[in-house]
C-alpha cells in the first residue's frame, strides 16, 4: 500500500526525488573514493554511470512490485531485475 500511496501523491514523489538525488550523490562519492588511481573526471563519470544504473534497476523492480499488488517483500523483484542486468549485453540480442 505504501508504494501506491507514493505513486498517487505528487508532493511525496517530489520529496522522494530530492532525497534520492542526495543519496545518489553520496553513493557516487563513495564509489569515486574507491577508484583513487584513476583521474578524477574518469572516476566521476564511472561512478555516476554505476549509480544511475543501480537506481534505474531498483526503480524498475520497485514499480513492478507495486504494480503486482503483492504484499510480500520486494526482494524477489529486485533480485530478478539485477539478474537481468548481470546477464549482460550479449544476451539482449538473441539473434546472434
Amino acid at each position: 500500500k505504501r508504494g501506491r500511496i507514493l505513486n498517487d501523491a505528487p508532493l511525496l514523489q517530489a520529496r522522494a526525488r530530492v532525497v534520492h538525488a542526495e543519496a545518489d550523490a553520496d553513493l557516487a562519492e563513495l564509489l569515486i573514493a574507491r577508484m583513487p588511481s584513476l583521474p578524477r573526471k574518469t572516476r566521476e563519470t564511472r561512478a555516476r554511470i554505476v549509480v544511475v544504473t543501480i537506481v534505474a534497476v531498483a526503480t524498475h523492480a520497485w514499480n513492478e512490485w507495486v504494480a503486482s499488488g503483492v504484499n510480500r517483500d520486494p526482494a524477489g523483484h529486485l533480485q530478478n531485475a539485477f539478474d537481468a542486468l548481470a546477464v549482460g549485453w550479449e544476451k539482449l540480442d538473441e539473434s546472434r
